[in-house]
C-alpha cells in the first residue's frame, strides 16, 4: 500500500535533486541535534547515531579571552528515532550520552572548583528531548516547520565546573524552521533557517539562583550546495543566548551563593561558524561530518566541534514510497 503523500511535494522534493538526496539534506540540517524543515514521507522511520566531540581550552568573556588554562574535553554519543505517523507530521526522541574530562592546570574560584574537575573522565546520561514538528507548507522549493518539545534531565548530573553535563533543568521547546532551493535559479543551492525558543525551570540550588530566569534561544543557518546528487557540503553558524543571569564581569559585585553555583546561571552567549558535509550511501543509509568553532560570546568556552554522524531511514508498516 502506497502512502498517501501531496503530489505536488512528491514532485517537488524529487525535482529539487531526488527524494534520496533530500534525506542528506534532512540529516545535515539536524546537526544540533534537531532535524530540518522538510519532514519525510508518512511511514517513514529514521535512527540515528551521532558522535561529537568538544574541546575548549579557556573562558572567555567581556570580549576577549580570559583565561586559556580551562582546558575542558567533552564526548557526547547521541542515539535518535524519528517516525511520521501521519502525513507531514514527525515526532523525535534523542538520548545522549556524555563523557567529560578537565584538563586544564590551573586553580582558583573560576577553575577546578566543580566536583567533576579532577581531571577523570565522567559519564552521565543527559537530557532526554521529545520533539514534534509539522510541514506546515507544501510548496515543491521551501518548507516550513515548527516545531514543539520538552527536555528531561535523565540523571542527577554535576551542574557545576567546567565539566557540567548541562543545567539540570526541564525545558518546553518552541520553534521553526525554514528552507528552500534557489530553484530554478542554482537548483543544487539550498538555504536552511532554525530558531528555538526554550522556556525553562529555574535552578533551585538556592534562593539566590532560583531568581534567575533559564530561558534562552539557539538558532541556525545553513547554506548548502549538492556537489553530486550523493554529496552535499554547507557552512554554518549556530548560536545560543540565555536572557537572563550573571556574568563574570560583574563577579565582584555577587554574592558568595552566586559565586559557589554560578556555572548552571551564567547569561552565556555563543556564536560558531562551521563546515560539513552530507553523503547517502544507500537510499537508506546517510553520514554527516562536521567541524564548527567559537567566533565570540560571552560568560561561556572557546569551544571547537568535531562530528560525525550516520542514519538508517525505511518506511514501516502499510506504507511504502517509490525511491
Amino acid at each position: 500500500m502506497k502512502s498517501k503523500s501531496n503530489p505536488v511535494r512528491l514532485v517537488g522534493l524529487k525535482s529539487a535533486l531526488s527524494a534520496g538526496a533530500l534525506l542528506v539534506l534532512l540529516m545535515a540540517t539536524g546537526g544540533t541535534g534537531h532535524a530540518g524543515a522538510w519532514v519525510p514521507f508518512q511511514g517513514d522511520l529514521s535512527l540515528g547515531l551521532n558522535y561529537q566531540y568538544d574541546q575548549s581550552s579557556g573562558l572567555y568573556y567581556d570580549g576577549e579571552l580570559q583565561s586559556d588554562t580551562a582546558d575542558t574535553r567533552v564526548q557526547r554519543l547521541a542515539l535518535s528515532a524519528e517516525y511520521v505517523p501521519i502525513s507531514n507530521l514527525a515526532v523525535r526522541a534523542n538520548v545522549p550520552l556524555m563523557l567529560v574530562q578537565y584538563h586544564g592546570e590551573g586553580g582558583g574560584a573560576l577553575l577546578q572548583h566543580g566536583a567533576w574537575d579532577d581531571r577523570n573522565t565522567h559519564a552521565t546520561m543527559q537530557d532526554l528531548r521529545l520533539d514534534a514538528r509539522y510541514q506546515v507548507l507544501e510548496q515543491p522549493i521551501f518548507a516550513l516547520s515548527p516545531l514543539v518539545g520538552v527536555s528531561i534531565p535523565m540523571s542527577d548530573y554535576e551542574t557545576i565546573g567546567f565539566t557540567a553535563a548541562g543545567r539540570g533543568v526541564r525545558k518546553l521547546h518552541l520553534g521553526l524552521s525554514a528552507a528552500r532551493t534557489l530553484d530554478p535559479y542554482v537548483p543544487n543551492l539550498y538555504l536552511h533557517a532554525s530558531y528555538e525558543f526554550s522556556l525553562a525551570e529555574s535552578v533551585d540550588l538556592s534562593e539566590e539562583t532560583a531568581e534567575f530566569s533559564q530561558h534562552h534561544s539557539n538558532y541556525d543557518v545553513q547554506l548548502g550546495y549538492f556537489v553530486l546528487p550523493e554529496l552535499n557540503l554547507f557552512g554554518r553558524l549556530q548560536g545560543a543566548h540565555h536572557h537572563d543571569g550573571i556574568s563574570y564581569v560583574d563577579w565582584g559585585d555577587h554574592s558568595s551563593d552566586l559565586k559557589n553555583f554560578h556555572d548552571p546561571i551564567l547569561q552565556e552567549r555563543t556564536l560558531l561558524w562551521g563546515v560539513g558535509a552530507g553523503y547517502r550511501l544507500t537510499n537508506s543509509v546517510s553520514t554527516t561530518a562536521s567541524y564548527s568553532r567559537f567566533i565570540t560570546g560571552d560568560n561561556t568556552r572557546n569551544a571547537q566541534i568535531f562530528a560525525l554522524g550516520i542514519s538508517w531511514r525505511h518506511p514501516v508498516g502499510p506504507f511504502d514510497d517509490d525511491f
